[in-house]
């Protein structure tokens, strides 16, 4: 993924690629207001809706950190649709993790746990056991609704993201699976200043070097 995409690709379940001065966004849950929240700040050229038939123009307005993007009520595929961007310069967002360079306790090797929440992709936490969790302190309340989890090895088969409430961790999402390369899940937006990834299945260590939360759009 183009690392300018990093945090403009989470403005709904979908991925974005770029070519020039397009950035080309795939749907894969259709917005039931029919609006497309893309965290841009750039200056629109066109917005479109790409389909067998061609190019459809989609209007565009602009609010505070984002784009919106008007889409048709009903979404043209069922399964999968792709709207592209045509914007000025290179893209812009202020659209980041808030987790990002926060301190950060592991169950395991606490050298290297720093790595999950920095900026670079090719630093990771070299985490060695079977079951094991990150901590992160955002340093304030903060509110997150979707979340980025990369891993460099092995899959996790059961993992739970959760937040402290005083002195007890209380569950955001549960039963998760992710694979390696990038996972996305969204949740309703949840409040709170201490979060924790937290492993409870895996074949083998599990190798991270993304682990990301971002607010609500």
């Amino acid at each position: 993924m183009d690392e300018d995409l990093r945090g403009i690709h989470l403005w709904i379940d979908g991925l974005s690629t770029r070519k020039g001065d397009t950035i080309y966004l795939q749907i894969f849950d259709w917005p039931d207001d029919g609006k497309l929240r893309v965290p841009l700040n750039n200056e629109i050229k066109q917005a479109s809706l790409l389909g067998p038939a061609g190019r459809e123009v989609l209007k565009t307005s602009r609010e505070p950190g984002r784009i919106i993007v008007q889409l048709p009520a009903k979404a043209p595929d069922a399964v999968a649709n792709v709207v592209a961007l045509k914007i000025e310069g290179e893209p812009q967002t202020d659209y980041v993790s808030v987790l990002l360079n926060k301190p950060v306790n592991a169950s395991t090797e606490q050298k290297s746990a720093a790595a999950a929440v920095d900026s670079d992709d090719r630093s990771y936490w070299r985490n060695s056991e079977n079951t094991a969790w990150l901590e992160i302190n955002a340093g304030k309340p903060v509110t997150v609704a979707t979340m980025r989890v990369s891993l460099v090895l092995n899959p996790i088969k059961n993992g739970v993201i959760e937040y402290k409430d005083g002195d007890k961790w209380k569950p955001i999402l549960t039963g998760l699976k992710f694979n390696r390369d990038c996972n996305v899940r969204s949740f309703p937006p949840v409040t709170a200043q201490v979060f924790r990834l937290n492993i409870l299945e895996a074949d083998k260590p599990v190798q991270i070097n993304n682990l990301e939360m971002y607010p609500p759009l």
